[in-house]
Parts: C-alpha cells; sequence; structure tokens
C-alpha cells in the first residue's frame, strides 16, 4: 500500500515546518534521500511503513503552522554553549592582547633602529673602506622599515579591532546570559 499523488505535498509541507533536509526527513521514514525527493516532485510514492510515519509527522502540524513559535528562554536545554563560547571569546581577546603587547615591543624596537641610523651611519663614516659594514648597515635599515610595515600603527590598530569586537562578542553573550536567568 503506498500513499496516493494528491498527498506527496504532505512530503514538502512536513519537511517545511520542521525545518528538515530531505536527508533528515529521510532518515526518519526509513527511505533514502532519492526516494523523498522523489516523492517531493510526484514521481514516486512512499511505502506503507514510510507514510504511516509521515502521516505521524503530519498529525504534528497545526493549522497555526505560518505563525512562528516564540521559545521561552527558560525552556531552552542548556545555556551552555554560550557560556563556552564567551570564555573562548575573551581567552581569544587574551591572547591577542598578549600579541599587541609583542607587537608594540617589536615597533618600538624597530622605531628606535631608523632613530639611531644617522648617528650610525656618521660614526661608520670613520670605516669608510669596510663594505661589510656598510651591508650591515643598510640591511639594519631595510629590516627596520619593513618590521614597522609588519608591526606597526596599522597592525596594531586591526589587532586593537579584533580584541574590541572579541570583547563585545563576549560582553553580548555575558548580557543574553543574563536575561535567561
Amino acid at each position: 500500500m503506498a500513499i496516493s499523488p494528491p498527498a506527496e505535498p504532505v512530503v514538502i509541507r512536513v519537511r517545511t515546518y520542521f525545518g528538515l533536509s530531505q536527508q533528515e526527513l529521510a532518515r526518519f521514514l526509513g527511505v533514502s534521500r532519492a526516494l523523498v525527493a522523489l516523492v517531493e516532485t510526484g514521481r514516486r510514492t512512499l511505502p506503507a511503513e514510510a507514510a504511516t510515519r509521515l502521516a505521524i509527522l503530519d498529525s504534528g502540524i497545526s493549522e497555526e503552522a505560518a505563525t512562528p513559535v516564540e521559545v521561552s528562554r527558560s525552556a531552552l536545554a542548556t545555556w551552555e554553549p554560550l557560556q563556552l563560547h564567551q570564555r573562548k571569546c575573551l581567552r581569544q581577546a587574551s591572547g591577542l592582547r598578549q600579541e599587541l603587547l609583542q607587537l608594540q615591543t617589536q615597533a618600538a624596537q624597530y622605531q628606535r633602529r631608523l632613530q639611531a641610523l644617522p648617528l650610525l651611519s656618521q660614526a661608520l663614516g670613520q670605516f669608510p673602506a669596510d663594505a661589510e659594514l656598510q651591508a650591515w648597515l643598510e640591511q639594519l635599515a631595510t629590516e627596520a622599515r619593513y618590521g614597522l610595515f609588519d608591526c606597526g600603527t596599522a597592525a596594531q590598530t586591526l589587532l586593537t579591532v579584533r580584541i574590541t569586537a572579541l570583547e563585545f562578542e563576549a560582553a553580548e553573550a555575558y548580557r543574553q546570559l543574563g536575561l535567561a536567568s
């Protein structure tokens, strides 16, 4: 015994009402996802046992299906995922703060190198024939310029934005947890 063709739209209605994928509904019905897809298009019918299971789901659909269901905060099973997420945000923000301190330290070191270049150039003028020493000085200057690019104001600002966003997210999670009480 199988469901008659006019009843097949029930599959779509049940899937939509309960927010089920074809795979999820197929698992409940004990059929393949491909069969659910074929039933939805009217090309196949469900076996009797699957039709009975579908009827059980269909009986759970009220006429007020279009009205969204308001879930009270106390009805939610657990707030643990939100608490874990809040802690994760705070840990990440703390780690980024450490990274920011490292960037600030490195940027200060590179800045000091650049500030010392004129003095070093003048002092190394006593050794004009030492090409290796001149190459070292040029490398020092180049590394300082690139280093400032990598850890200077722009990099620090981006990191600060990420920290602020994570802290805001953690604060909002905390606020939502407070509303749950």
